[in-house]
């Protein structure tokens, strides 16, 4: 993006993800000089592969009754009554309970690299290159959610543990890597400059 500013450089830190970007904008010293706006972005280098094996396990049941205790509350107030008493939504009255979990692990996990319970617990989700997980790879890690984990996780613990890289099944499949953010022998930041 080309801006029109006078003789000095600018810099704005920019808070995302919560790791810091920065974003340098350079003037050539000429009034009313055509500058261009350049990037620093943090390179995310993945330095050992851990299991993170307890803290995924304690985030992922988190994670996953917060959203239980989401949709049972829904059905409490928004279902019907049933022979047996109890409640249940069908039709358009079911679609906020997809709809609530697409926000809650994809769109959220797309955003902010993790859901509410790993980010709380320092975990992150990125690619086998150590950026930043994209949209399509967090929809397709989280399509297996129903093998990984409903199974009582033991598929995810059998193929974290056997893997390399300690991937579950929705890891390999959207080919990402979760790494604990807090452990300097797994990940670490360093500045870069990129166009």
């Amino acid at each position: 993006m080309a801006l029109l500013l006078s003789g000095k450089s600018i810099f704005r830190k920019v808070e995302q993800m919560n790791i810091n970007s920065y974003k340098c904008i350079i003037s050539h010293h000429t009034p009313g000089a055509i500058i261009q706006e350049q990037s620093l972005q943090p390179n995310l280098l993945i330095q050992k592969s851990k299991t993170n094996l307890k803290k995924r396990i304690i985030a992922t049941i988190i994670d996953y009754s917060l959203v239980s205790i989401a949709t049972y509350i829904y059905i409490l107030l928004f279902g019907t009554e049933d022979s047996n008493g109890e409640n249940s939504v069908s039709g358009l009255m079911a679609l906020p309970i997809p709809i609530f979990w697409t926000v809650y692990f994809v769109v959220i996990e797309a955003n902010y690299g993790a859901t509410l319970a790993h980010q709380g617990l320092y975990l992150k989700v990125l690619t086998l290159k150590g950026k930043e997980i994209e949209w399509t790879q967090t929809f397709k890690r989280h399509l297996l959610d129903p093998i990984d984990i409903l199974i009582y996780g033991i598929p995810a613990i059998i193929t974290i543990i056997n893997t390399d890289k300690h991937q579950r099944l929705g890891d390999l499949r959207a080919q990402a890597i979760v790494v604990d953010t807090k452990d300097p022998e797994q990940f670490s930041i360093s500045d870069a400059t990129s166009r």
